[in-house]
């Protein structure tokens, strides 16, 4: 994700590719924010000094940087695991796929029974677990679309950087 700083509506210049809580402390001034972008800010011109001279913000970059954002958080949380029966699943893309492919046997054949390696162990697997895991990782799934979702709607009502940066995952 890129990141830029702005001070009273203007670009300073300052951008980063990632930010952690340490750069978030630097920037806690008024009207002084750290907002994703989806391009960083080019200089309008240099100044007498050789220092580039940035403009004023561009809401509708600082949007679509918004909802990159907020897309990146849902993908984070939605392959950061999931936890079913006391146990964390693997959920990234491929893991998902596996997932339903058991789901699927498990429709085709009640009796269906393996042993699943866990974030944190192994498990013994049923026709039922899988259609229930399955089911209720579906569940949290369109839970998280439906966050980002609603978040995306206020980020496209949103008129000022103040009403951006309240936007949050």
């Amino acid at each position: 994700m890129k990141y830029t700083v702005i001070k009273d509506d203007k670009y300073t210049g300052i951008n980063y590719i990632g930010i952690n809580d340490e750069i978030r402390a630097k920037y806690t001034n008024p009207n002084e924010y750290i907002m994703p972008i989806d391009e960083f800010p080019e200089p309008i011109s240099w100044g007498n000094d050789g220092n580039p001279i940035y403009g004023s913000v561009n809401i509708n970059s600082l949007k679509r940087g918004k909802l990159q954002e907020l897309a990146n958080a849902r993908w984070q949380e939605e392959t950061g695991g999931y936890i079913y029966k006391g146990h964390e699943f693997h959920s990234d893309r491929e893991s998902q796929d596996r997932v339903f492919q058991a789901y699927m046997a498990s429709l085709n054949d009640p009796s269906f029974a393996v042993t699943w390696k866990t974030k944190d162990g192994w498990l013994e697997m049923t026709a039922s677990d899988f259609i229930t895991l399955y089911n209720e990782f579906q569940t949290f799934l369109q839970g998280l679309y439906q966050k980002e979702k609603a978040l995306q709607e206020q980020v496209e009502a949103a008129t000022t950087i103040e009403e951006l940066e309240a936007v949050k995952w």
